[in-house]
């Protein structure tokens, strides 16, 4: 483990998570998805014409964007206001949501029927 290891564990812990900043982390992280889905559909959706994509590839490339620790850094880099907690744990429960919930369903919906 190195030093920015420890020391992201160390902020982590020393977050005050309460249900308002968790509640308001949850919009986040509907924006993510959506936000990773339009970046993924658009393209992929405009060259169908001239390349053929797998029929699945648009989830798996949406699930399959993991966030992590630069959007922590990033908050962390802000300086101190009255809002940078809620940026900070609105950015970790977005991070969280990535790394359990899509990397550890990705694989399932790559071995999905028709996801090839």
């Amino acid at each position: 483990m190195n030093i920015l290891q420890i020391t992201s564990l160390l902020i982590v812990l020393a977050i005050a998570f309460n249900a308002d900043f968790l509640t308001a982390g949850a919009l986040p992280v509907a924006l993510a998805l959506v936000g990773r889905l339009a970046a993924v559909a658009v393209p992929v959706l405009a060259l169908r014409p001239c390349r053929s994509f797998s029929r699945g590839g648009i989830p798996i490339m949406t699930r399959g964007g993991l966030k992590g620790g630069i959007s922590v850094a990033l908050v962390l880099s802000l300086p101190d206001s009255e809002w940078k907690p809620l940026m900070l744990t609105a950015t970790y429960v977005v991070v969280i949501f990535s790394i359990v919930v899509q990397g550890l369903t990705v694989g399932r919906l790559g071995r999905a029927p028709g996801a090839h």
